[in-house]
Formats: structure tokens, sequence, C-alpha cells
């Protein structure tokens, strides 16, 4: 005997799982469940006995129940993860349905088993997730905003600097226009030539940021 024996027993396993279990009848009576399923509603065995499996339904799950459970049940004699809310002195609560009906030599079900999967824990994982995704949304909203406004404010300080810049520019290209009539030494022509040479280029460049900014997306 090892010291997991108390833990691995199958009495143990049923009470203590960590899913509810129910063994009830077609019309609700219920016959048998485990710890864990008398625990989510503060009762004990003998005082859920007694009570009826679909009492301890809202009632739309309870229809629910009855117009597409049941008729799963009577089909195919399973029914997978169906999410079923319960009525509980604290606060009621979902869990999915995994059952499977037995049926006699007729084909009537005589008895259903079903394993319930609580998942308030889950739920508010994904309300957890949804609200992160959401503020992951914003935020990338945000960020795009922050760079389209400071896109547009880049744009219009470049084409205000680009004007402003011209200006000067355009006079020294009609002084290089005046010096060229004027008779000067050849090393004078030579380094009007090259003034000229670089302010074109610089003209050409400023052209090139106006015609970029005013290109659209």
């Amino acid at each position: 005997m090892t010291h997991f024996d108390n833990f691995v027993n199958p009495e143990f396993i049923f009470n203590e799982a960590p899913i509810g279990f129910i063994s009830f009848e077609p019309s609700g009576n219920i016959v048998k469940g485990n710890g864990t399923f008398y625990s989510w509603f503060q009762k004990t065995e003998a005082e859920l006995s007694s009570e009826n499996f679909f009492k301890l339904l809202t009632k739309g799950s309870a229809l629910y129940f009855q117009m597409v459970i049941t008729p799963l049940l009577n089909l195919r004699s399973y029914s997978n993860e169906i999410n079923l809310t319960f009525i509980s002195n604290e606060e009621n609560f979902d869990a999915l349905f995994n059952g499977k009906a037995y049926k006699d030599e007729q084909g009537k079900i005589i008895l259903i088993n079903a394993y319930l999967l609580k998942i308030i824990d889950r739920k508010k994982y994904e309300a957890e997730l949804l609200l992160a995704k959401r503020m992951a949304e914003e935020s990338l909203n945000s960020a795009k905003k922050i760079i389209d406004d400071n896109n547009e404010q880049f744009l219009k300080i470049a084409m205000n600097q680009s004007h402003m810049i011209r200006r000067p520019l355009a006079n020294m290209l009609g002084l290089l226009a005046i010096l060229k009539d004027i008779k000067m030494p050849d090393e004078g022509e030579n380094l009007i030539k090259l003034l000229e040479l670089s302010a074109e280029e610089l003209d050409t460049l400023i052209k090139e940021v106006v015609k970029q900014t005013r290109t659209p997306e």
C-alpha cells in the first residue's frame, strides 16, 4: 500500500473530481451525484437527491434542454459541451453539459449520465482577453492617430520650409544670371559656374521634397 492509495481509489476520484457528475432519469429525478456537484449548490447528497435536475436550471436552460438536448440524446445517445446555466444560492453559474443516455430494449431512455464542467474561470479569462484586445486596439488606434497627426504636421512644415528656402535661392539664381553677363577673370567665372551648379542641385532637391509632400498616400 502506498501513500497515494487514498487519492486514487474510485470512490475518492468520483467525489473529488474537478468536474460535476450527475445521474438522473429523463423526468429529471436525480439518482446520484458526486461531491463536486453537490458542493456547487451547498447541499448534501440527501438534500439534492430529492431535487429535480431541471429545477436546478434556469427556465431558459431547462427549456433548451427539453427542446435541443433531449432530441439529441434520443437520436444519438450523447451530447457534448452544451452550455447550461444553473441556479445557485450564491450566484448562478454556467457549466458545459456532456451527457450520455442509456436506453432499454425498446430504445426508450431510462437514465442519463452527465459530466459538467464549470466555466466561471474560463468566462473570466475570456472577458479579460477581450478587454486586453480592446485596450490593445485602442492603443494602436491612438498611436496611429499620433503618427498621422505628426506626419501631417511634418508635411506642413516641409511645405512651409521649402517655400522659405526657395525665395532666397531664387534670388541667388537671379544674381548669378546677372553676374554671368559681367566680364570677370577666368577664376571668377569658374567660381560662378560652381556656385550656379550647386544652386541648381539645391533647387532640384527642394522641388523633389515639395513633390513628395504633395504625393497622396
